[in-house]
């Protein structure tokens, strides 16, 4: 059976969730978030939207909570 490129994305996305629940989230996340971008062709609001949408998750589990928000701005 092939894989859907829909749940390759859903998989990647739990994988993602999990490195950063595990190892924690890395004190240079904008030099990272960068260095990524640059890598896979990424714009800055894709990659800062994506991390926006998993951190709250990621967050909550760290700390133990089962909801946490996240509001962001410059």
């Amino acid at each position: 059976m092939k894989m859907t490129e829909e749940r390759q994305g859903q998989i990647a996305v739990m994988l993602i969730k999990q490195r950063l629940k595990k190892m924690g989230i890395p004190g240079g996340l904008d030099r990272e978030m960068g260095n990524i971008r640059k890598e896979l062709g990424l714009s800055k609001h894709e990659i800062q939207s994506f991390y926006e949408a998993i951190l709250p998750e990621v967050l909550g589990d760290i700390l133990g909570r089962k909801r946490v928000s996240l509001t962001t701005g410059d």
